[in-house]
This record gives structure tokens, C-alpha cells and sequence, in this order.
């Protein structure tokens, strides 16, 4: 990915979110020219059936006790 305003290429997000079940929102922050900007990734159209509740419960098994 690069930076939108000054086109320095950047390695790391800054955050990521799960709007949905198909929609990915990454925010970037350039750390040469403090730019920030979110892109959004449809899991759909990337053929990914992965999603967040794939992969978050074998990461934090349930607390709750019955």
C-alpha cells in the first residue's frame, strides 16, 4: 500500500475493523507525511470466506460459565 499523499509505500495499518461479515475497513497512517486514510476490503469479491467469527473464537475461547 502507498500513502495517498506523498506515495511513500507503508508496511503497517494503523488499525483494522470488521463492519460487517463482508466488509474489512483498514486505516493507514503514513509516518512520513502523517496522512491518514482507511480503505475497505469486500470479502466477497476477494473470494475470502474466511471471517472474524472464524477466526476470533479458536484465539479467546468462551468465558462464560454455565
Amino acid at each position: 500500500m502507498r500513502c495517498t499523499h506523498c506515495d511513500n509505500q507503508l508496511l503497517i495499518l494503523e488499525w483494522t475493523v470488521y463492519r460487517n461479515e463482508r466488509h474489512v475497513h483498514h486505516v493507514w497512517r503514513c509516518c512520513e507525511c502523517d496522512c491518514c486514510f482507511e480503505t475497505i476490503t469486500d470479502t466477497e469479491v476477494m473470494g475470502d470466506s474466511t471471517t472474524k467469527d472464524d477466526i476470533f473464537p479458536s484465539l479467546f475461547p468462551s468465558l462464560l460459565i454455565a
